[in-house]
């Protein structure tokens, strides 16, 4: 009887742990998969060659030019200045998944043709890119102390442009 029961203990056991192995299989396969679409989605939002991005249950584009200038609209978006603000530029997009289609700096003013999603206030897109590269651009090049005084590097304002699709695109 003892050896009956020894065995059935064992059996109980042996499935208990397959049980658990298939359903920690199944587990990390759902992980997986799910990790698998959201680099896909991610992949979708930073390809280029995508002119639409989708959502749950939205298929949009919405395009922002956005312009702004330097304090008091001073010529100083020059040389080393301009290479770092680039930089900055496309690391903000990158972080917060946008896409820069078009980046001029002249000397006085930035002209930025921005890809970003329905869900985010143009008003706090423009914050994050002003404030941040505000931030880094003061600490880096603090000569610039001597034309820009005060807490800004940007004047306050911004315009946008808007430019509607056609309807032979759609």
């Amino acid at each position: 009887m003892d050896d009956r029961q020894d065995i059935s203990a064992e059996g109980n056991k042996q499935q208990t742990e397959t049980q658990n192995l298939k359903d920690l299989t199944e587990t990390q396969n759902l992980k997986d998969l799910t990790e698998t679409q959201n680099l896909k989605d991610l992949e979708n939002v930073k390809d280029p060659k995508s002119r639409y991005w989708s959502g749950a249950h939205t298929r949009h584009r919405l395009l922002v030019h956005l312009v702004w200038i330097p304090k008091y609209r001073r010529r100083v978006l020059q040389k080393n200045v301009v290479a770092r603000l680039e930089a900055l530029l496309q690391q903000a997009a990158e972080v917060n998944r946008w896409q820069v289609h078009e980046l001029a700096i002249q000397p006085d003013h930035i002209h930025l043709l921005l890809q970003i999603h329905p869900r985010q206030s143009i008003a706090s897109v423009v914050k994050t890119l002003k404030e941040g590269t505000s931030r880094v651009l003061r600490s880096d090049f603090p000569e610039l102390e001597e034309f820009l005084w005060g807490d800004s590097f940007w004047a306050d304002g911004y315009s946008i442009l808007f430019r509607p699709l056609s309807y032979h695109l759609l």
